[in-house]
């Protein structure tokens, strides 16, 4: 999240691929036997949190990806 704590659950999905991810209690994922083109892609979505979409170029490595809270702005109800 914003705050640097780890998100479970979250998807990250692999733009062009058919591949779907999921982070674990660490807040890691992986993506297994997947040969990745220069320049590839994901997305990370969570529930009440701004999706991000980030670039990945060689060498892959790790990391640290932070989600903001999605603000929902409700009206005030009569």
């Amino acid at each position: 999240d914003h705050e640097g704590r780890p998100v479970i659950g979250a998807s990250i999905t692999l733009n062009g691929k058919k591949a779907v991810a999921t982070s674990d209690a660490d807040g890691k994922f992986l993506f297994h036997a997947i040969s990745l083109p220069a320049p590839s892609s994901i997305q990370v979505t969570y529930l009440g949190m701004e999706a991000k979409k980030i670039t990945l170029q060689p060498p892959y490595h790790d990391l640290l990806i932070r989600l903001n809270d999605k603000i929902n702005v409700l009206g005030e109800v009569v």
